[in-house]
């Protein structure tokens, strides 16, 4: 083992950091993005701070430190390079930079920074871990939500924070987010895990809901749209069979709900939020002239597929293809691993 001094390079700076290394160290690179900045100058000044207490903390050489700018969304990330015998292990709220694009919870800097205190203690409640780093960073715009907050810690935690990511084209309107967001924590609550935010952000003619929990895995989750009623209470009479379906069954299911664009709106959208792989959607090829006609013929349709199939026929929902009949949607519990539904 050698043990000397090395130094830290940038455009901007020059740190000394005694460390240690062994002839079989590789380079690996620890990117921290979105930085809490959208000056370049600022970054290197923020990343000197950062690679420092990364160096002595994670026991690595720090061989050279950069800011990349990312032109198509005005954010900065924080480039660090490093030697070391094998990659560090980093917990984070921000692995992925989230599945779209960086986006947060709040909407004001100010409202961020006054819940940062709060998350940095539920981060180490929750991995057990220390952070390093710990800032509120904004997406320049690009969401309703604009502010997010970044904690890293070197180590794998007890836990872990997830974020998942779906697009939806409508908001809940029955039952309420509010209900929408109870009946998520409480799926998270079955595996022991917290969750700590979640929000609907409109992207025109789109939502996105997003979510972020503590556990230990990844949940693989869906939002299935069955169909645009032009009535809501043709809506609001199939989602009372939906979760009456999810009642009386164990398909995974974690929500479901009535939405629309506004609550003004007479359409309704009708969505089921549910584990993949426990749920099979099939299409049956009876079609019916009107969505009366569509119920009326529902049970017996249900009945005569459950015959043919077996009981993991669960149930039946009335629907339209876009141009085409109504015709019943047939929720069947999942035998295997596969998702896919016609």
């Amino acid at each position: 083992m050698l043990k000397g001094v090395f130094m830290i390079r940038s455009c901007f700076l020059s740190v000394l950091v005694f460390v240690s290394f062994t002839a079989s160290a590789q380079e690996f690179t620890y990117r921290v993005g979105p930085m809490d900045t959208h000056d370049l100058v600022d970054c290197f000044n923020r990343g000197k701070l950062i690679a420092a207490d990364f160096a002595i903390k994670a026991n690595v050489t720090v061989t050279d430190v950069d800011c990349l700018v990312l032109s198509t969304l005005k954010e900065i990330d924080l480039i660090i390079r490093y030697e070391s015998d094998q990659a560090v292990e980093i917990t984070t709220t921000v692995p992925d930079r989230f599945s779209h694009h960086a986006v947060g919870f709040w909407k004001t800097k100010q409202d961020c920074e006054s819940k940062l205190l709060t998350n940095v203690q539920i981060f180490k409640d929750e991995t057990q871990l220390e952070p390093f780093t710990s800032y509120c960073f904004s997406s320049n715009g690009v969401g309703a939500l604009d502010w997010g907050i970044r904690i890293d810690a070197i180590g794998t935690g007890s836990k872990r924070p997830f974020t998942i990511d779906l697009f939806t084209d409508a908001m809940p309107i029955n039952p309420s987010v509010q209900t929408v967001v109870k009946e998520l924590a409480d799926f998270h609550a079955l595996f022991s895990e917290k969750l700590t935010h979640v929000a609907f952000i409109p992207h025109s003619p789109y939502f996105d809901l997003y979510w972020q929990y503590y556990g230990t895995a990844k949940r693989d989750l869906d939002l299935h749209t069955f169909f645009q009623y032009a009535d809501a209470n043709l809506c609001d009479q199939e989602l009372k069979d939906l979760r009456a379906i999810a009642t009386a069954n164990a398909i995974g299911h974690v929500s479901s709900f009535c939405g629309a664009l506004s609550p003004k709106s007479k359409s309704r959208d009708l969505f089921l939020l549910y584990e993949k792989g426990l749920l099979k959607l099939k299409k049956t090829t009876e079609d019916f002239k009107s969505f009366a006609k569509c119920l009326e013929a529902k049970r017996a349709t249900v009945e005569k597929y459950r015959v043919a199939m077996g009981n993991k026929v669960l149930g039946g929902l009335c629907i339209k293809e876009p141009g085409g009949p109504f015709l019943v949607s047939l929720l069947i519990q999942s035998t295997s691993t596969s998702t896919s539904s016609d």
